[in-house]
Parts: structure tokens; C-alpha cells; sequence
């Protein structure tokens, strides 16, 4: 999904009381590596936020609504 274009990678901050997603200026497989060196610190499963956020780019969303996921 990554390497489609279809989902980005980022985490949510805070901008002067504004939530934005914020993209990892990062390729693919650096997306990748990163998750899983992330992934190995953690004690257990992650949880949400725990590494990363994925969000749909307008590809993914267009790709969404042509198979009848999204209206």
C-alpha cells in the first residue's frame, strides 16, 4: 500500500493547538526498517500511536471509493 501510493506514514502532533499529520520525510523501505526496529523495543504488541499512523493519500481514498469501501 505504501509502495502504491495508496497510504502515507506519519504521526499526528500538535502545531499550536491544531492536531496535523505530520508525513515521515522517509522511503519505503526506511518506512519499513523503521516500524520494525520500533516494533522490536517494544515489550509486547504495539499500540495505536505506539510507532506510526497510517492515513489514506487521495489515490488511496480514489482507490477506496472504486471498489465500494468509501462513498
Amino acid at each position: 500500500m505504501l509502495e502504491n501510493g495508496w497510504l502515507a506514514i506519519g504521526m499526528p502532533i500538535d502545531n499550536d493547538g491544531k492536531v496535523v499529520f505530520q508525513l515521515f520525510s522517509m522511503s519505503v523501505d526506511e518506512s519499513i526498517e523503521f516500524i520494525e526496529s520500533e516494533w522490536d523495543k517494544l515489550s509486547g504488541s504495539p499500540m495505536l500511536g505506539d510507532i506510526c499512523w497510517f492515513r489514506a493519500t487521495p489515490k488511496g481514498k480514489q482507490l477506496a471509493v472504486e471498489l465500494g469501501l468509501l462513498d
